[in-house]
C-alpha cells in the first residue's frame, strides 16, 4: 500500500515538471524576442532596452507561474520521500 502511494507521488510530479519546463521555455522565448533586438531607436542608446507594460506583465506572470510550478515539484518530491520512508 505504501509502495503504491510512493509510486503515485512520483508520478504526480510529471505534470508540474512539464508545466515548469513549458513556463521556462516561454520565458526564454520572450527574453530572446525582446533582447535580441536593437532598441536604440526607442531608447536612444544601444545598451538600453524598452519593454512595454504588457511585456513587463508577461515577464512577471510567466516568472510567477514557473515559481509556482517549482514549488509544486518541491512539495510533491517531499511527499514522495515521506511515502518512501513509510515503506521502510
Amino acid at each position: 500500500m505504501a509502495e503504491a502511494k510512493f509510486r503515485d507521488a512520483l508520478l504526480a510530479l510529471e505534470n508540474p515538471i512539464c508545466d515548469a519546463e513549458n513556463a521556462i521555455s516561454i520565458l526564454m522565448n520572450i527574453l530572446h524576442s525582446r533582447f535580441d533586438q536593437d532598441h536604440a531607436e526607442v531608447t536612444g542608446d544601444k545598451s538600453h532596452w524598452y519593454l512595454s507594460e504588457n511585456e513587463i506583465s508577461d515577464f512577471m506572470y510567466i516568472g510567477h507561474q514557473a515559481k509556482r510550478h517549482i514549488h509544486e515539484i518541491k512539495e510533491g518530491f517531499n511527499t514522495a520521500i515521506e511515502q518512501r520512508r513509510a515503506t521502510q
